[in-house]
């Protein structure tokens, strides 16, 4: 079967060039230079999660204001790194100095050397599905959470925790982990294909879970976007209602 790449596809040739922080690189006093609730959730999902792409920290929480996301490297409240993808680069940023120093977490400053390519590609797809669901939910917040989800989001309003997997060459180590670790909440899994998720169906199948991919992500609507497993198979969650209903007014139940 032909499976035609994602942008964020694993089978890419990605190069992430870390940058560390310097026992020089000292927090920017003046109240650690947060002007903004914007900038805090900001540096909060950052924590959360560990690495953001500079086109969902423009869009999602600086309103593509390139003064801000330009204050908020220069004060160090954020460090920017490379990924790489031929001779193309995404700049995607950690928290910097002063951003440690304002969330009170010293000590895990330059922990990002831990991340590897595909790492940062399922954080930059946790961002790009938190950016679509957040038209749908829009007090969304993200909390952290355990392996094997990258992050969680939750909406107070709505009353909804999601737990977000994602899948990027690490179908093995996901299946590991679901083994000895059961979500308490919703899951909502990120796939370049559905093909990549056989070897994890036996699993998946047992949970509750929706399933969307990169393409779905960007391209549909968010009533169009998820699958549900179905018939022995992932079928689209909005098929899979329409016919369950239709089985209800045919039975009268």
């Amino acid at each position: 079967m032909d499976v035609k790449l994602s942008p964020l596809s694993a089978f890419h040739e990605y190069k992430i060039r870390w940058k560390r922080l310097l026992t020089t690189e000292t927090p920017v006093p003046q109240g650690l230079q947060i002007n903004s609730e914007k900038e805090r959730r900001a540096l909060e999902a950052i924590q959360a999660v560990g690495v953001i792409g500079k086109s969902q920290l423009f869009h999602q929480y600086l309103g593509r204001n390139k003064k801000k996301l330009k204050k908020m490297e220069n004060f160090r409240l954020i460090k920017r790194h490379e990924l790489v993808k031929n001779n193309d680069s995404i700049p995607v940023y950690t928290l910097g100095a002063t951003g440690l120093k304002v969330l009170g977490v010293p000590e895990k400053g330059n922990t990002w050397f831990q991340m590897t390519e595909w790492m940062v590609l399922e954080r930059i797809l946790f961002f790009q599905l938190f950016a679509k669901l957040k038209d749908v939910y829009e007090d969304l917040e993200i909390c952290g959470t355990s392996a094997p989800f990258v992050g969680a989001l939750y909406s107070n309003f709505h009353q909804k925790h999601f737990d977000i997997l994602v899948v990027r060459q690490n179908e093995e180590q996901i299946r590991d982990q679901l083994t000895q670790f059961t979500s308490k909440h919703p899951i909502l899994c990120i796939c370049e294909d559905l093909i990549y998720l056989e070897s994890m169906n036996d699993i998946l199948k047992e949970l509750k879970i929706r399933v969307t991919t990169d393409y779905d992500i960007k391209q549909c609507s968010f009533e169009e976007m998820f699958y549900l497993w179905y018939n022995a198979s992932w079928q689209k969650q909005h098929e899979v209602l329409r016919h369950l209903d239709n089985d209800k007014a045919v039975h009268g139940t």
